[in-house]
């Protein structure tokens, strides 16, 4: 069946509706003009006039109407998305926060990992810290053990890549398998395949136990009805997509009623009879620990005691049925081959349609008006010439106006750039790029013309309404040549050099009739406030925690500035919102001293031209990359981009760059700058995981006995040792050695006792007994007072007190604000500010751990030097916390 082709005819909007427009217009003359406007006839000129413009404005509404991908589409036939539209991927989802992220991440990245089981790490005392375990299902073609050890510390490196504030993994381990099998019989349809029905029982089997987890594309997601949102819900995976569903939940206890019940599901299956586990366990039912898997070897069992029955005769069981069994993996996985290309949504594309370029209603008038292009003859008398160019005069004003609205139409991908533009004359950058030479055009800078900050209004030149030159204040400047000309040549060489001038008074007349700075940079800021928003950003609290930072020297310019660099970074910073730095990837940081470049002593880079902010230039110095987040935190980074630090430190180092190069206090700033963005950041919970401490007891600080723990303790032990004090867990003391939670205390020398008195905390549960930790390995034992944030899950923030603009209550109480919104739940901070010599202390003692932390082979286990060095910077922290 045809269908019939036919045009509806609807109403025209009234920006389209050349008649409701031109019958608006004359409503609205009659209204005014009163008796002095009678003849509303086109033969009146004034009629005429109106008919051009409402045609051209039907013009100007039908541009209007134009997809917005046609509007952004460019020249070149495609939309410019960077800068200006984040894609899905890239701005709904987020580097894994949850358990569920985390399996997602592991399997999509890691090879030969089937699904993967991750939980708090619970140590002796039930504490967790704020520390995972993981457990891996590794395919069971990947059966030795060295195999497996290298999946688990590839996964573990991959877990640290995306590691979050506060909080650690301990090294993925593989799952045992616990495997089983079954007795009894099973029943199968007439005309069932034995190898298909067996590999539908097994895929069942260990869908229901733990099942392998298959990755999807986009639109097979999408077809079966998975929102959006929820599709990008989590961190980008490379391979496919995964669901929640698909994740499932490792069971440790297997009924034999819930495996029957399973069996009884299998297409093909008729019946069952005396299905029972082989050895039989206790209740009929399967324990599995946490490290364990359950397998219910199907292969195994028809060996063993099960029968497959049809129409009542047992089948006979091939000796290679196990191959066939364990192909069944490939059956019915719900993969979409090609996934890893259809992983995203296709971006929109549009059609170009040359809004930008204008047509001037001048063009259209009847010839009697003297007005179009060739309008004016070679004999026509000056009173002629006049009354051309008064009308003229009068319709370029209709011109300008309609040129500017396509010219703001054109160029809306500007006007909601996440950059700042610096002219409101992009037709005529065009054009002037248009008469250079390749070479012209990568050397030629274009010569703005009277810059303006962050336009929000765009106009455009009007050099092709015919005969306009005259009208143009200024047009013959360039009436002379270097070279013999005749006048004809010498007029249309001075046209065209005026044209491309930038600079001519035309064009400055135009921008200083619509551009007012004030109110541009007060819509230029309502608008990134928008688009803040529509990224679920709150620009109020970027405007608390941004005041103070200084660019430009105007405060509505300098917020502009940070919600624009914000915004283009926020692709990343949104991404990893809570995520710590990787230190197991992080780059080396060098050694003091080191060589001050001498551009320093000269001002980092310009930030004006012409007295304008140059933005570009900052766009450049504040772009975040992707190796930025392995070096540092996101909260670094951000704290990095919102209080400008790099300008402070830049700043301070030109400004006493006249000590010399060589001068300590300018390698410091200069080493903090240029190696940690300006602040040493440390993770209490990261540090104290190296750290080795010993646990002090006495029963009088003065005299002794005097006990202590034998062995080195780790962070987990001190805490739950600490913690069972606090909790008054009874202590069994004797006169030679007692124990608490497995921790051995022996009686050690009295005299031990002294030095320390004032760190001893009394044990509410033996009142007589006092206790300390103490840090011990590294070059001195240094004890911790009661109390101390050390053993808090924290982020640490130190900088130098003599950078002006950091040491300050404002600085604190906008930091403040910004930690609260955006620090983990379960990280807590704090702010120092350390002395020169505080800091050239400091900063080898946070260079050498850092140094081995990332050399650090972890299926080594311990070392000694690592350990060291994390007690000399620990010990550091404790003096800065008493200081």
């Amino acid at each position: 069946m045809e269908t019939a082709a036919f045009i509806l005819d609807t109403p025209l909007p009234l920006s389209q509706n050349f008649k409701l427009l031109k019958q608006d217009a004359l409503a609205y003359i009659q209204l005014h003009s009163g008796s002095r406007w009678t003849n509303y006839n086109t033969s009146d000129p004034g009629v005429t006039i109106l008919d051009q413009v409402c045609f051209a404005l039907t013009e100007l509404g039908y541009c209007n109407d134009f997809p917005i991908s046609d509007i952004l589409t460019n020249a070149n036939g495609k939309i410019n998305y960077k800068d200006q539209f984040y894609q899905p991927e890239q701005i709904l989802t987020t580097s894994p926060v949850t358990i569920a992220d985390y399996r997602k991440y592991i399997i999509d990245g890691v090879a030969n990992i089937n699904n993967v089981v991750m939980a708090p790490y619970q140590n002796t005392g039930g504490v967790s810290n704020n520390t995972y375990q993981i457990y891996l299902a590794i395919d069971e073609q990947v059966t030795g053990e060295e195999e497996q050890n290298e999946i688990c510390m590839a996964a573990f490196f991959y877990l640290n890549k995306r590691r979050n504030l506060g909080e650690m993994f301990m090294i993925p381990q593989p799952l045992q398998v616990k495997q089983v099998s079954i007795n009894g019989t099973i029943e199968i349809a007439a005309g069932s395949e034995l190898n298909t029905v067996l590999a539908a029982i097994n895929r069942q089997i260990r869908d229901y136990i733990f099942p392998d987890v298959s990755q999807q594309g986009y639109s097979g997601l999408t077809q079966t009805g998975i929102d959006v949102n929820e599709v990008f819900n989590g961190p980008v995976l490379h391979n496919g997509y995964i669901s929640d569903e698909a994740l499932g939940e490792k069971k440790d206890r297997l009924t034999l009623m819930e495996l029957i019940d399973v069996l009884s599901g299998v297409p093909g299956v008729v019946s069952l009879n005396g299905i029972n586990f082989n050895p039989a366990q206790p209740g009929n039912i399967i324990i599995a620990a946490p490290n364990e898997l359950i397998i219910i070897d199907l292969a195994l069992s028809l060996f063993s005691g099960l029968s497959v029955l049809c129409r009542g005769k047992e089948l006979p069981i091939n000796k290679n049925i196990g191959v066939f069994i364990s192909r069944s993996q490939d059956l019915d996985t719900g993969v979409v081959f090609g996934a890893p290309a259809n992983i995203q949504p296709a971006l929109p594309v549009g059609n170009y349609r040359e809004i930008d370029s204008y047509y001037s209603i001048q063009n259209t008038f009847p010839e009697i008006f003297a007005v179009g292009p060739d309008a004016i003859t070679s004999n026509a008398s000056d009173f002629q010439i006049a009354q051309s160019r008064q009308l003229k005069g009068y319709l370029t004003l209709f011109d300008q106006v309609l040129a500017n609205q396509f010219s703001q139409l054109a160029n809306i991908d500007k006007l909601f750039s996440f950059k700042n533009q610096r002219t409101g004359t992009p037709a005529t950058r065009n054009a002037f790029y248009a008469v250079k030479t390749p070479d012209e055009k990568k050397h030629s800078g274009y010569p703005v013309p009277y810059l303006s900050f962050a336009p929000t209004y765009f106009y455009r030149a009007l050099y092709d309404v015919p005969n306009i030159r005259p009208l143009l204040k200024d047009n013959d400047t360039f009436g002379y040549g270097t070279v013999i000309e005749t006048d004809k040549e010498k007029e249309q060489q001075s046209w065209i050099a005026y044209t491309q001038d930038p600079y001519n008074p035309y064009i400055w007349g135009l921008m200083g009739m619509l551009e007012d700075e004030q109110q541009n940079i007060t819509r230029r800021n309502d608008i990134l406030n928008h688009l803040l928003a529509r990224h679920g950003e709150s620009p109020d609290l970027i405007d608390a925690v941004a005041n103070g930072i200084i660019y430009s020297g105007s405060r509505l310019k300098d917020q502009v500035i940070i919600k624009s660099l914000y915004l283009q970074n926020l692709g990343l910073l949104s991404y990893y919102r809570q995520k710590a730095y990787n230190y197991v990837g992080a780059g080396k940081l060098d050694d003091l001293p080191l060589d001050v470049p001498k551009c320093f002593g000269k001002g980092i880079f310009e930030d004006t031209n012409d007295f304008i902010f140059n933005s570009r230039e900052l766009d450049k110095a504040e772009k975040l990359t992707e190796k930025d987040f392995i070096n540092f935190s996101a909260i670094e980074l951000k704290i990095g981009l919102f209080f400008g630090i790099q300008k402070l430190y830049r700043e301070f180092i030109s400004d006493n760059y006249d000590v010399g190069p060589g001068g300590e206090i300018i390698q410091q700033a200069f080493w903090m700058m240029s190696q940690c963005r300006g602040v040493i950041a440390i993770e209490t919970r990261l540090l104290l995981q190296f750290v080795d401490f010993e646990i002090v007891l006495t029963q009088s600080v003065a005299n002794g006995p005097y006990y202590k723990t034998n062995g080195h303790l780790n962070y987990e032990d001190v805490i739950l040792v600490k913690d069972a004090f606090a909790a008054g867990t009874k202590c069994q003391i004797d006169n030679q050695s007692f124990t608490v939670l497995g921790q051995t205390f022996a009686l050690a020398a009295a005299d031990n006792a002294n030095g320390g008195d004032k760190y001893f905390t009394r044990i509410d549960s033996a009142p007589n007994w006092l206790f300390t930790i103490k840090i011990i390995g590294s070059d001195r034992e240094t004890e911790i007072p009661d109390g101390s944030p050390l053993f808090d899950n924290n982020l640490e923030l130190i900088y130098p007190d003599f950078i002006p603009g950091l040491n300050n209550d404002d600085f604190r109480d906008r930091l403040d604000l910004l930690m609260q919104a955006e620090l983990p739940i379960q990280s807590g901070y704090n702010c120092h500010f350390v002395t020169q010599a505080q800091l050239g202390v400091l900063i080898p003692v946070f260079s050498l751990w850092h140094n081995r932390l990332i050399r650090y082979n972890f299926n080594n286990g311990y070392n000694q030097w690592l350990a060291k060095s994390a007690g000399n910077l620990a010990i550091m922290l404790t003096l800065i916390y008493q200081s």
